[in-house]
């Protein structure tokens, strides 16, 4: 299962695509409060959407639906981070065109280009290398930082 895009923003819809082959009746596990939902694949690979309200971590379980005479085989979890929208900032005073406005190990992210006017940007940290997690454990990242958070067995 791959869920775009990731990390992902409160309030924009996030695209899930289950793989396999053939068709089945799964259950969708957000967690944090969200209400689980089931769905009926007519043919895998199979794509759908979410639109999280909340800001978090979430560890999202695609599993067979039970009851069900047709389920999918096996479970599969991903740990999405949502983070709250980002807040634009005015470009400071004296930046030309082309020009990196922002601090070092960051980068202008949103309206970029002219710092005049109205145009507004965001500095977005530089993304480290992802690492590597060990059996068990998801990537996880988040506007604070990264790492590797267990998986529920």
């Amino acid at each position: 299962m791959s869920a775009s895009p990731s990390p992902a923003v409160t309030g924009q819809p996030v695209t899930f695509t289950l793989l396999g082959s053939g068709g089945c009746e799964f259950s969708v596990v957000y967690g944090g409060g969200e209400p689980t939902e089931h769905r009926v694949a007519g043919q895998l690979p199979h794509t759908f959407t979410k639109t999280f309200r909340t800001a978090g971590i979430y560890l999202v379980t695609v599993k067979p639906r039970e009851p069900s005479s047709n389920p999918c085989q096996g479970d599969t979890t991903i740990a999405l981070t949502v983070d709250a929208p980002a807040t634009a900032r005015p470009a400071p005073p004296g930046v030309r065109p082309g020009e990196n406005p922002c601090p070092s190990g960051w980068h202008p992210r949103g309206a970029v280009g002219t710092y005049k006017g109205s145009k507004t940007f965001l500095c977005a940290p530089d993304r480290p290398p992802r690492i590597q997690c060990g059996p068990s454990t998801v990537y996880v990242e988040t506007n604070f930082g990264f790492g590797c958070q267990a998986v529920p067995q």
